[in-house]
């Protein structure tokens, strides 16, 4: 969730031109009660999954933590992870400013088909 969740708000950070940090705090702002869940094998957050949009997230996070593990990257349990998965993934670079400042900026178009990335 968080992958897909913070995407909007990332975004805002790159358009208002925040550094690293900034774009650190503003993204931990937005962060919810359900925007990370626990999906290690010990802790595995199932929480209430009667609920069958609960269970549905659950399935579809697990999911896309399996694929993420496949190609050797980690689930984000952060919003450091986050932005890591970001530049790692190709929808974000770093880069420094004028100021010596590291920023990250984005490629709006094309943005890339994650499909392309992940192989597995």
């Amino acid at each position: 969730m968080p992958n897909i969740t913070l995407l909007p708000y990332f975004s805002v950070a790159v358009a208002s031109g925040f550094n690293w940090e900034e774009t650190v705090v503003f993204m931990e702002r937005k962060v919810k009660q359900n925007t990370f869940i626990n999906l290690d094998e010990k802790g595995m957050d199932r929480r209430d999954h009667q609920d069958d949009e609960v269970q549905t997230l659950y399935e579809r996070e697990a999911g896309i933590k399996r694929k993420l593990q496949a190609n050797g990257f980690l689930y984000p349990k952060s919003i450091l992870d986050v932005l890591d998965l970001y530049v790692a993934l190709g929808l974000a670079f770093k880069t420094e400013d004028q100021q010596g400042q590291w920023c990250l900026d984005m490629i709006i178009r094309p943005l890339r088909n994650i499909d392309e990335v992940l192989i597995n």
